[in-house]
């Protein structure tokens, strides 16, 4: 299948419009966060459109979802204005010479920028292409922050309600509006495409004897590093673990896959459902309906919020984009594991009724993967491992009583839950994984300087 016949696009814009059909509150929000934060996706004015389409349903006050967009928005483009602040120019430097960006060049359009910067940000990220390079350029050029985000609301303050107005309108024309963007999709990936090519093409144009050398003497070094400091050590050791928890999940999950598409879990299923409907009393209905609360989409992300801030108030800057990242794209992977199995929800004795797949269960991933990351933060942080263990204990404890209260209200069958806390544990461990080698080889990169 061609990239270019339409299905793949046409595939991307259904999930997209899907999304934002079953997910009226979080889709919004956590579809313009990744797009501002630098991720290629050209539907932005969508996104408002099919708001003010939700907004005409009456499914969401004006005001609020004003207020979603105009936050996500601002959320998103701090991310990556904090990004580029941080990383732009070295990443620039790097990797700039294969593009012919020399320094003087940088040095060159950053001063122009700083000049007018603030007209460029406030008229220019309205034309296409424009919003993230934009967005990364103010924050290689030391715009100040508060300048930085004024400018965006001023921006957008007003283009919001217009397009908000529109979908109120046209609403169910809204989605025609992706087939737009195909054009602007296809350059961005060929374009990404060609760029990654050509530095690989550059990086392994040298000879494989020379590059096997290298490899050799950087993987003595390392070894060497490991051997001789106690917090490099812990980080492989914590490396491998890592490793190991990923690698044995994600197989896990393709075998519960693969036997729920074979329907290999009915008897499993029947089994433990019918067990659970058993116990059924308006006390412990009460009671489930409770814990299911603690692993929807509104707790966990006004929770997410509430973490974040504080990390962002301590000044924990890196913990705060991690756990960000770790939470808005666990949501995203659980929904497009459910466009890909297509699971029907049960269809006995349920107490709640759901419209979206049931298959893997979004309560059970979510709940794995925002509990578990804050024990693991916790643990980190504090130095009373009593404390740590008590923390990891109740959120392993807590996360498994919302799998069990998914059951027990018919919305989910256990081989959904299970998949859930499988998928969880998989996007868990890799993240932290790719977390602790970055800091790893920063460790390692300061060890060589000091030798």
């Amino acid at each position: 299948m061609s990239i270019f016949d339409g299905t793949f696009l046409d595939g991307i814009e259904n999930w997209i419009v899907s999304f934002l059909q079953y997910q009226v509150f979080f889709a919004p929000i956590l579809l313009l966060i990744i797009e501002e934060a630098g991720i290629p996706l050209p539907v932005e004015n969508v996104i408002f459109i099919h708001t003010g389409y939700q907004v005409a349903k009456g499914n969401l006050p004006f005001l609020v979802a004003y207020i979603i967009l105009l936050g996500s928005i601002v959320i998103g483009a701090s991310i990556l204005y904090y990004l580029s602040s941080r990383y732009g120019q070295r990443l620039i430097f790097k990797f700039g010479k294969y593009m012919h960006l020399s320094e003087d060049k940088l040095f060159t359009v950053q001063n122009w920028f700083k000049k007018y910067g603030v007209w460029f940000i406030i008229f220019g990220r309205h034309i296409p292409g424009f919003r993230v390079p934009i967005t990364v350029f103010s924050g290689m050029s030391h715009i100040t922050y508060r300048t930085f985000i004024l400018c965006i609301l001023i921006s957008d303050a007003f283009t919001i309600p217009f397009y908000l107005t529109l979908g109120m309108k046209f609403g169910p024309k809204a989605a025609g509006l992706l087939h737009a963007h195909q054009g602007y999709v296809i350059f961005l990936v060929s374009s990404a495409i060609l760029v990654a090519l050509g530095v690989l093409f550059l990086r392994m144009s040298k000879s494989v004897k020379d590059n096997m050398q290298k490899v050799h003497t950087q993987v003595s070094r390392i070894s060497k590093f490991v051997l001789n400091s106690e917090a490099a050590l812990f980080l492989f050791l914590e490396m491998a673990l890592g490793i190991l928890i990923s690698l044995a999940s994600f197989l896990f999950f393709i075998d519960i896959v693969k036997d729920v598409i074979e329907k290999d879990y009915v008897h499993f299923d029947t089994t433990i459902s019918l067990f659970m409907y058993s116990m059924r009393s308006p006390l412990l209905t009460q009671i489930m309906f409770a814990l299911s609360s603690f692993g929807g989409v509104a707790f966990l992300l006004i929770a997410t919020v509430i973490t974040i801030l504080f990390f962002l108030y301590k000044k924990y800057y890196r913990e705060a984009l991690l756990f960000s990242f770790i939470l808005f794209m666990g949501e995203i992977i659980d929904f497009a594991l459910k466009i890909m199995v297509k699971r029907p929800r049960p269809h006995f004795h349920p107490l709640v009724i759901e419209h979206d797949y049931s298959f893997p269960s979004g309560h059970s991933m979510g709940a794995f993967i925002f509990y578990v990351t804050l024990a693991y933060m916790i643990f980190h942080f504090t130095k009373n491992k009593k404390l740590s263990l008590t923390v990891f204990s109740c959120a392993i404890l807590l996360t498994f009583l919302i799998g069990v209260s998914r059951v027990y209200l018919g919305v989910h069958y256990p081989s959904d839950v299970l998949a859930g806390f499988v998928a969880g544990a998989f996007w868990f461990a890799t993240v932290i994984l790719l977390d602790k080698t970055m800091i790893f080889l920063k460790l390692f990169k300061k060890y060589e300087k000091i030798k």
